[in-house]
C-alpha cells in the first residue's frame, strides 16, 4: 500500500520555460483546490519550507514551492536583483501556465513578491507578505548586516542560522527552534541541493 503524499515524501518534478530555464518544484494538495505558489526566504531551497506548514497548508490549498533560476535543483544563474527575481518568477509562473493564483511571499519572498505584483497582476489573486517590508521600509537597509551577523554567529555556536534569524532566544523560542529544524530533516530521500556561497 503506498503512503499518501506528504511534504516528506512528495517528489521534487522539472518544468522548462520559453527561456530554456529548467525549474525544480514540488505541488501537494488537490488539483481543483485553488492554488498558492510560495517564495521562500534568501539562501532557502525547497527544502527550507517546514513540512508542518506544507502538509496543513496543503488540506485546502493546492500548494507550489520551488527553487528560482540558480537555486537548488534549478538550472541557471542567480538573478542579482529582486526585480529580476520576480521576472524569474514569473517566467516559472508562464511555464506552469498558472493563473489567478494566491502568492506567499516569506522574508525576501515576499520583497519579490512585491515586484511580481508590479509586473503579473493580472496572474494574481491574493498576495500574502510574511516577515518581511517594503522598499525602503523602516530598518529595511539592516537586514543584510543582520543576516550576516547572526549567519556568522550560526557558525561559531555549529548552528543553523535559521536558529538564531527566525526565533526569539528565549526558552520557548530556542525550543521551538529545534522542532523546526528537526522538521527540516524528516525528508530523507530526493532531497534538494544546498545553495552555494555565490548563490547567497
Amino acid at each position: 500500500m503506498m503512503k499518501p503524499l506528504t511534504y516528506q515524501n512528495v517528489p521534487n518534478e522539472f518544468v522548462t520555460s520559453k527561456k530554456n530555464t529548467q525549474f525544480a518544484y514540488r505541488i501537494l494538495g488537490q488539483d481543483n483546490n485553488k492554488t498558492l505558489l510560495l517564495l521562500t526566504h534568501l539562501a532557502a531551497t525547497m527544502d527550507n519550507w517546514d513540512p508542518k506548514l506544507i502538509n496543513t497548508l496543503s488540506e485546502k490549498y493546492r500548494v507550489i514551492v520551488f527553487d528560482n533560476k540558480g537555486i537548488g535543483l534549478s538550472k541557471g544563474k542567480v538573478p542579482n536583483t529582486i526585480e529580476e527575481m520576480a521576472e524569474e518568477v514569473l517566467e516559472f509562473i508562464d511555464a506552469m501556465q498558472l493563473n489567478a493564483i494566491n502568492v506567499l511571499g516569506l522574508s525576501m519572498g515576499g520583497m519579490v513578491a512585491q515586484e511580481l505584483v508590479k509586473i503579473a497582476s493580472e496572474k494574481i489573486d491574493k498576495l500574502i507578505l510574511v516577515g518581511t517590508g517594503p522598499r525602503g521600509g523602516e530598518g529595511i537597509e539592516k537586514i543584510i548586516p543582520i543576516a550576516n551577523k547572526l549567519t556568522f554567529k550560526a557558525i561559531l555556536h555549529a548552528k543553523d542560522p535559521k536558529y538564531y534569524l527566525f526565533f526569539n532566544q528565549d526558552d520557548i523560542g530556542k525550543t521551538k527552534a529545534t522542532e523546526y529544524l528537526k522538521r527540516l530533516k524528516e525528508r530523507k530521500i530526493n532531497r534538494d541541493k544546498k545553495i552555494t556561497l555565490p548563490s547567497y
